[in-house]
């Protein structure tokens, strides 16, 4: 007697022999569900073209000093580097520069770049002859066929500043000293007998303090300042912080050295001063 097979049966025979490939006496690859992950770091890392987008966030203070500045007529402006090293060697630089909007919080640098680890990128943002915010991130790694994004925090120049509260004729001028928290950064003190209220920065300081053999007007960077002369009265001696960017983070042959000014005398702010008197114990009769 002859049996017959469901047909039923029949379609689930043909699809099991499809699972396991054997139709005709062909295979029928199958898409791999988990694909594997390419952990070479030479193929990852090859050099080959791949892109990176920076996402630069504003800092409220830096905005708001924009917003106060008497140069709201000048353009707004950020230069960004991107850099990588191999040893103590830079193989790879490459300067951007940014038109921004001063009303918008965030700006963004798209860029195609060599796939590779260890880049590094810095920033900052001027306005004429102000320099407004600073920002950088280290260690940015770029692997290939892919868009690498990262975020890139902005803030304000800043400093620290160790200066007495009197001083005394003819002392050393090494009791005032300014550093600033970085290496993108740095910062001066001008200090001067007479005060300067019309322009910033040394063009004020020596219009009013002219330099010759008896000084009255002194630059300190870190540590390293000169000696106060004779004083027979107390007298005030002025002074004035100036916080600049390092000379590779702008294009120093296209605009002026920027600097951020406290206080700036140009906007009207007036100078602090510390007094100097003849001597110890001095008292005025």
């Amino acid at each position: 007697m002859r049996k017959h097979i469901p047909l039923v049966l029949l379609a689930m025979i043909a699809i099991s022999l499809l699972l396991v490939g054997c139709v005709g006496g062909g295979t029928l690859p199958l898409p791999n569900p988990n694909p594997p992950i390419e952990t070479d770091p030479e193929k990852v890392f090859d050099g080959s073209p791949t892109h990176l987008s920076l996402e630069f966030e504003r800092s409220p203070i830096g905005v708001q000093a924009l917003t106060q500045s008497q140069e709201a007529d000048e353009p707004e402006v950020a230069y960004v580097r991107i850099t990588r090293k191999e040893g103590h060697h830079q193989v790879y630089s490459v300067m951007r520069e940014i038109q921004l909007n001063s009303s918008e919080r965030t700006f963004t640098l798209d860029s195609e770049l060599p796939a590779q680890q260890g880049y590094e990128t810095q920033a900052i943002v001027v306005r004429g002859s102000e320099f407004i915010e600073f920002g950088f991130i280290e260690k940015i790694d770029t692997p290939a066929r892919n868009l690498t994004t990262t975020t890139v925090p902005m803030g304000v120049p800043t400093y620290s500043l160790t200066i007495p509260d009197q001083m005394y004729s003819g002392g050393s001028l090494t009791q005032v000293k300014i550093d600033t928290p970085n290496e993108l950064t740095f910062a001066r003190v001008l200090i001067g007998v007479n005060p300067w209220q019309s322009f910033n920065g040394t063009r004020g300081l020596w219009s009013a303090n002219p330099d010759g053999i008896n000084p009255t007007g002194w630059v300190i960077e870190g540590s390293r300042g000169g000696t106060l002369p004779e004083f027979t009265k107390p007298t005030k001696l002025y002074y004035q912080i100036a916080v600049g960017p390092r000379g590779d983070l702008f294009p120093r042959d296209e605009i002026p050295w920027p600097y951020e000014y406290e206080p700036n005398v140009e906007q009207g702010e007036e100078l602090p001063y510390i007094w100097v008197y003849p001597y110890p114990g001095w008292i005025d009769k």
